[in-house]
């Protein structure tokens, strides 16, 4: 995707440093925050799945106080 960027512009006319660096910037931006919904879409599925074993265990306790 990076390359394909530069490879455009470079198309167009030689691309200065400073824009390469902020096409670089842009794209890390990118992936980290891809990194960050992944890893926080993770921890709330696993939250999730932990909440109901917690429900899932008290029902059965109360249901054998029953």
């Amino acid at each position: 995707m990076h390359i394909i960027i530069g490879m455009s512009r470079w198309s167009v006319g030689p691309i200065s440093a400073h824009e390469m660096f902020l096409s670089h910037i842009n794209y890390v931006s990118l992936k980290s925050s891809l990194a960050w919904t992944t890893i926080i879409s993770m921890c709330m599925i696993l939250g999730m799945k932990f909440r109901l074993q917690v429900i899932s265990h008290a029902y059965i306790n109360t249901q054998q106080l029953v």
